[in-house]
C-alpha cells in the first residue's frame, strides 16, 4: 500500500544455536538455496568474504539446499548450523509448511533486494510506453488472482522502481563475486 516492495537476505539459526551472529559461522556448515540466488546464494558467499574474510570451503562449509524452506528444515535437523533465505518467501511458506518460528532466529539481516519485476523498454513509442505505465499504475491486485498469490504479503499493487538505485545491491554483489576467490 505505501509503495515499498523489498526483502532481505537472513542468516537464521536454530533458536538453541550458540551462533549469535555471522562471524560464529567459521567451521560450521551453512544451507544456500542456490548459487544463483541472490538473496540465499550470491549475497551471503559476498557478505562472508567482504565483510568477515570468511572464504567457502577454507572458513566454512556450504550446502546447497535448493529451496528456502527445505534449507530452514535441515537446518533445524542439524543438517546445517544456518540457512540463507529471502524473507519475503519464508514469511509466505510459514502458514504453508507448518515451520514455527520459535525454532529458529535470525542473526543478520542484509540491505534490501528488489523483488521479482517487469521491466519496460526505454525506447518505445513515447504514447505506448505511456500507457504501459499507466497500466501497472492504475493495476490493483484486489478481487483478482495475483491478489490471491499476494494475500499474506500484504501486496496489493505494483510499485515502480529505478534500476541505478534500486539495483544498486545486486550490481555490487555480482561485481564482487566476480573476485570471490582472489587472493588478499
Amino acid at each position: 500500500k505505501d509503495g515499498k516492495y523489498a526483502y532481505q537476505m537472513e542468516i537464521l539459526v536454530r533458536a538453541d544455536s550458540p551462533v549469535q551472529k555471522p562471524e560464529d559461522l567459521k567451521g560450521k556448515t551453512i544451507g544456500l538455496v542456490a548459487l544463483s540466488s541472490n538473496s540465499s546464494g550470491k549475497a551471503p558467499l559476498v557478505l562472508f568474504k567482504d565483510k568477515f574474510s570468511m572464504y567457502p570451503g577454507r572458513d566454512y562449509k556450504y550446502s546447497i539446499t535448493g529451496d528456502h524452506v527445505r534449507g530452514v528444515k535441515e537446518m533445524l535437523a542439524k543438517r546445517s548450523d544456518a540457512a540463507c533465505i529471502a524473507n519475503d518467501l519464508l514469511a509466505r511458506e510459514i502458514a504453508k509448511d507448518g515451520l514455527k518460528p520459535a525454532e529458529f532466529r535470525s542473526i543478520y539481516k542484509s540491505e534490501s533486494f528488489p523483488p521479482l519485476c517487469f521491466g519496460v523498454p526505454h525506447n518505445l513509442p513515447p504514447e505506448l510506453l505511456a500507457k504501459v505505465k499507466a497500466t501497472f499504475a492504475d493495476f490493483s491486485f484486489v478481487g483478482n488472482s495475483v491478489g490471491e498469490f499476494y494475500k499474506n504479503r500484504e501486496q496489493v499493487k505494483f510499485a515502480p522502481v529505478n534500476y541505478n538505485a534500486d539495483w544498486k545491491l545486486i550490481r555490487e554483489v555480482d561485481d564482487s563475486l566476480t573476485h570471490l576467490l582472489d587472493p588478499r
